[in-house]
């Protein structure tokens, strides 16, 4: 077969959805001919084989409202011959063209959710609150009509994709996100508390120092985004506070080995990556009751969660594990038996492969 994936974002960017394209990418490359077709933010080449997969990075203007790139995919998709097209995450531009191309031209498209589904919340900007409102009455119903099948990391996007757009649930598939547990080790040296993520506000950047200046333990900041320039300057002459920016993925699951806590203050999530990458380094999490948050830590086993916005109880969250070492060290223990369990590339992979299969027939 030949795949075309479609995805806003790719390495080097460490977003979740960009990891979890690129995991599945090299995994159907061993057996397909698999195309990635991105933005061009970065100094990567236009065009590279990475791993068996074509990657291409298109033209790209910029991001609008600092999250959704403005990439040119739809030129590319129109002018080429494929068997499949898998776009990631149904929010961005790249995606709505993909949908597009689907009217223009007869092919399988199927659709992968990684969260953002529902309202953005006001405090968090009332400008995206908007703008997120308007897209889901106008161009999201077009996209989920476009797709013949509907992949979701979550299942309870899932069943809240299926209200808000009178979507039938036999149309979506649970295809989860997923980790190499083999790639990550515990340390019996715990340091800092740690935030990976992108630096923006819906992953909870702004409120970032008001958590971490009440943690008394060192925490490591690890992502880039539009906060990055802002927390550098606030803790440059901190000693509790490190700033690092963005890291490769190995350089990450280093940070893990020695991590005391994963934080995760965001306000929209699919399922999210970084929780299963912190189970899989015995690492607790605690984060606010968004997506599908849920789904790895509501019975407070490998982690705490709390509702959202509630920074009081988020710190008292994370005091509690961190005051309790045997019980940091369970709840370590518990995650890295979910994700070993149930969260794997293989398992994952085979399920896709198979729906592309079903599809072209």
């Amino acid at each position: 077969m030949k795949i075309f994936q479609i995805s806003a974002y790719f390495p080097p960017f460490y977003g979740g959805s960009e990891r979890y394209c690129y995991n599945i990418s090299r995994r159907l490359a061993e057996k397909h001919e698999v195309h990635v077709f991105t933005s061009h933010l970065s100094n990567n080449p236009p065009y590279e084989e990475l791993e068996g997969i074509h990657v291409h990075r298109v033209f790209t203007l910029g991001r609008m409202l600092n999250i959704n790139p403005l990439a040119f995919v739809l030129p590319k998709i129109i002018k080429q011959d494929f068997d499949i097209l898998h776009a990631h995450s149904y929010i961005f531009f790249t995606t709505y063209q993909s949908a597009i191309a689907r009217a223009l031209k007869t092919f399988p498209f199927l659709l992968h959710l990684h969260g953002g589904l529902g309202e953005i919340p006001k405090q968090y900007s009332e400008l995206k609150y908007l703008a997120k409102k308007i897209y889901d009455i106008t161009v999201a119903p077009f996209i989920f009509r476009s797709a013949e099948r509907i992949f979701s990391v979550s299942s309870t996007d899932i069943r809240t994709a299926s209200l808000l757009f009178n979507v039938p649930t036999e149309k979506f598939i649970y295809a989860p996100n997923a980790v190499e547990p083999q790639l990550f080790r515990k340390s019996d040296y715990r340091g800092p508390v740690l935030f990976v993520g992108r630096l923006e506000e819906w992953k909870g950047a702004r409120e970032l120092p008001y958590i971490i200046e009440r943690l008394e333990t060192e925490v490591q900041v690890i992502g880039s985004g539009s906060y990055l320039k802002y927390l550098k300057k606030r803790y440059v002459n901190s000693r509790k506070v490190k700033v690092m920016g963005r890291l490769s993925s190995e350089k990450v699951r280093e940070a893990l080995s020695h991590a005391k806590l994963l934080i995760l203050p965001s306000y929209m999530e699919g399922l999210p990556t970084v929780i299963l990458e912190a189970f899989a380094a015995q690492v607790p999490v605690v984060a606010y009751d968004v997506g599908g948050v849920a789904e790895l830590l509501s019975d407070n086993k490998s982690g705490y969660m709390c509702k959202l916005g509630d920074k009081d109880r988020f710190i008292e969250l994370c005091q509690r594990i961190l005051a309790d070492e045997k019980l940091m060290k369970r709840m370590g223990r518990e995650g890295r038996k979910k994700v070993e369990e149930r969260y794997s590339f293989s398992k994952v992979v085979e399920k896709i492969e198979k729906t592309y299969e079903e599809v072209i027939q």
